[in-house]
């Protein structure tokens, strides 16, 4: 194994999924809210503005034992989760694609939607403003690709928009509605950064990850009904990377 090579990577990786999974929470915190991100951090109880001791992902959360420094109101654990899971996206992202345009391409992408999934969690909503910020990321790169074609796209997007429209459709005749206008939008940006074949991979993938994770979630005091949001979020993250679709393909080597 090439040390050398692989530890800036995994440097980049950590460091850069940790602060856009940061980035990403207070998006799910914020949009929703009708909250500007473009202010600077705060603690929500006491409104203090924090430091940058306060926000190096995970690391501050240890030194701070889970406690504002200013008012000594805990900081959910759910913080500590979602940014060791960002370290995690984030080396798995520029493993496969190094420091380069496709990464940030992607990542884009899957920290868009470890947005949508925390929001989706708390609110039962899927933020708009971060569906269209998604839509303009891959406009930029399809008019990327277009000017430099260097940089990774899915084939067929729209092809992909219509196939995950049909499956949309498909989904809510099925549940009777319950299929929500949200689902709908996620499904529409799985479409166009993964295309029709791996787009419907995962949107099937995402209705077997649902099963467990609706029974886990209804054993929650008060829990309501599961969104469908952080299991559309989670395939798709995995079917955004090639080793996963190449995988997929040695198993099953069949596409349209």
């Amino acid at each position: 194994m090439d040390i050398a090579r692989w530890l800036p990577l995994v440097v980049w990786g950590v460091i850069g999924g940790g602060f856009l999974a940061s980035f990403a929470s207070l998006v799910a915190w914020r949009v929703p809210r009708g909250q500007s991100v473009l202010r600077s951090s705060f603690c929500p109880t006491c409104g203090h503005g924090l430091g940058p001791i306060d926000l190096v992902p995970v690391m501050s959360w240890l030194l701070l034992r889970g406690r504002c420094r200013y008012c000594g109101s805990a900081i959910p654990p759910r913080e500590l989760v979602v940014e060791a899971l960002g370290m995690v996206m984030g080396v798995a992202m520029t493993a496969t694609w190094g420091v380069s345009p496709s990464a940030l391409f992607y990542g884009c992408f899957v920290f868009g939607l470890l947005a949508i999934a925390l929001a989706d969690l708390e609110r039962y909503e899927v933020p708009l403003a971060v569906i269209l910020a998604l839509g303009g990321v891959w406009l930029a790169g399809f008019l990327f690709v277009r000017a430099h074609g260097w940089l990774v796209v899915a084939p067929r997007p729209l092809w992909g928009l219509g196939v995950m429209l049909a499956a949309s459709a498909f989904g809510a005749l099925v549940t009777r509605g319950r299929y929500g206008g949200g689902d709908w939008l996620i499904g529409c940006v799985m479409g166009l950064f993964l295309g029709p074949y791996y787009a419907l991979v995962a949107w099937f993938g995402a209705n077997l990850l649902a099963l467990p994770l609706a029974v886990g979630w209804r054993r929650r005091a008060g829990a309501g009904p599961f969104p469908f949001g952080p299991a559309l979020a989670a395939a798709s993250t995995l079917f955004a990377l090639p080793p996963v679709q190449l995988f997929w393909l040695h198993v099953f080597p069949y596409q349209f």
